[in-house]
């Protein structure tokens, strides 16, 4: 089965005009072709989605569960293009952040719910990980920020790694 977008717009356009000429019209297709986009959809599932008449076209039960499938589908692809244009324009931003498990517990809570509300375009994604393995997993790329217990933390040059941290190298853990 290989429906494309422009096949899903299409039968969304039929099914809530329950007219193949006006939901052709309405996606930009012309009829002839609108037709034998819908006929190959109907070939691919072997199952008529639609119901032909001289008043229009109703759906049959197939068509029905399409529907509902391709209205999600739809909504989904726009949503998305919507989140990754926010993204391209800078107005969203995403960050791996790795915590320990009591900065997780004890410092954490309060300071993203604070964040979070001043800055609602900031997607972050936390993870629990050893103290020991967040300075690897942000000198690697693996993560963008972590609080770990120093203590745990490898030896490493923390005045070259403050200074390299917005190159997305390496970052600090706090203590």
């Amino acid at each position: 089965m290989q429906f494309d977008l422009v096949d899903l717009r299409l039968f969304l356009a039929v099914a809530d005009d329950r007219s193949i000429t006006h939901g052709a019209a309405r996606v930009h297709l012309a009829l002839p072709s609108a037709s034998a986009r819908i006929k190959a959809m109907e070939e691919t599932l072997g199952i008529a989605l639609l119901k032909r008449g001289r008043r229009g076209v109703e759906l049959t039960a197939a068509g029905e569960n399409l529907l509902g499938h391709a209205r999600v589908i739809v909504h989904n692809v726009e949503t998305m293009r919507g989140d990754l244009q926010a993204f391209a324009r800078g107005l969203k931003a995403s960050v791996h952040l790795l915590a320990n498990t009591s900065g997780l517990s004890e410092y954490l809570p309060k300071l993203l719910a604070a964040f979070l509300q001043d800055h609602p375009h900031v997607n972050i994604d936390v993870e629990e990980r050893e103290s020991s393995e967040i300075a690897t997993a942000i000198a690697s790329g693996a993560a963008d920020l972590g609080l770990a217990a120093e203590y745990a933390l490898p030896d490493i040059d923390r005045a070259n790694c403050l200074q390299r941290r917005s190159s997305g190298s390496c970052g600090r853990a706090a203590g």
